[in-house]
């Protein structure tokens, strides 16, 4: 399909890597989305290396919009629980 971008939540990227990686197309330039669930850090670093970047995006569900955004790299793959990132554009968090 030459698609270059994937959004899927963790359930759906955790099923397509728990058989090793064997259900994963290949993923070489594909910028994997992830989002509507927490991001594991477990997971995190099992899609490591397996398309061009990996996104955390967060958001109200019942809205279904994002609200903050992170390219995961370096030690944010490596946390336990990967940060959810900075409010996207015009937006502020409150917490």
């Amino acid at each position: 399909s030459r698609a270059t971008v994937m959004q899927a939540t963790p359930t759906l990227w955790q099923s397509l890597v728990s058989d090793g990686g064997a259900a994963l197309p290949e993923l070489g330039g594909l910028t994997m989305l992830t989002g509507g669930e927490a991001l594991s850090g477990e997971l995190a670093r099992a899609l490591r290396g397996k398309g061009r970047q990996l996104v955390n995006l967060y958001g109200p569900t019942e809205t279904t919009i994002w609200s903050a955004v992170m390219a995961l790299e370096g030690a944010a793959i490596d946390a336990e629980a990967p940060p959810i990132g900075r409010p996207i554009w015009n937006t502020r968090a409150y917490v």
